[in-house]
């Protein structure tokens, strides 16, 4: 039995993100499909929610809809 399984979270598998710092930061990429942002800072702390608009951020790194970005 492996570790999922064995505690109880129903999948044997997942599906898994790089975070490889060799992807570099990027800048905000075209409005999203849906036209909103969910913003975290890179410690986790949720900054913005389906939100319409980056301009209430201040500069720095962020976590933008699951990529990491850069806001000058």
């Amino acid at each position: 039995m492996d570790y999922a399984a064995q505690i109880g979270l129903g999948q044997t598998s997942y599906d898994l993100i790089d975070i490889d710092e060799s992807a570099g930061i990027g800048q905000p990429a075209v409005q999203p499909e849906n036209g909103r942002f969910n913003v975290f800072t890179t410690e986790g702390t949720k900054v913005l929610t389906n939100a319409k608009s980056l301009s209430p951020l201040a500069p720095g790194v962020y976590i933008i809809n699951g990529r990491k970005t850069r806001i000058d």
